[in-house]
């Protein structure tokens, strides 16, 4: 996403990953900074963290990251964003870093999965539309 970035990750260490944002942020910071002979920290300090405790929420989870570039119309299809997981999940291309199996397991199928996803695109959509509304 141009604003921000999307990741479902498993902690395996202590504060893994939180030194694992640390360093990507860190990273490209210090990367895009060189780049546009600028200097200072890029993103505001508002990171956000869901612990998940079901199936239910990481499915839910999985496919609002998926469905988000659609959401801000950047594509018509997740599987055309290029900086997604999307297409590894749906078996479009390999990613050796991406393990979708914990959401893929919970479907007869890949084309099960796609379903889900596209199920809530439209409403996805309107949501985001409304979310900033401030009801007094």
């Amino acid at each position: 996403m141009p604003t921000h970035f999307h990741f479902t990750l498993q902690q395996t260490e202590d504060f893994g990953i939180y030194k694992f944002l640390h360093k990507i942020s860190n990273s490209y910071a210090h990367y895009f900074n060189i780049k546009h002979e600028t200097s200072g920290p890029l993103f505001e300090p508002n990171f956000e963290a869901v612990h998940v405790e079901t199936d239910e929420q990481i499915l839910h989870l999985s496919r609002y990251i998926h469905l988000n570039p659609v959401t801000a119309y950047l594509v018509d299809k997740p599987e055309d964003y290029s900086y997604s997981s999307y297409k590894h999940y749906i078996g479009l291309e390999k990613l050796d870093f991406v393990y979708p199996s914990i959401i893929l397991d919970q479907f007869r199928s890949i084309k099960d999965y796609e379903k889900f996803v596209m199920a809530r695109k439209d409403y996805q959509r309107d949501l985001a539309k409304i979310k900033h509304l401030i009801i007094e």
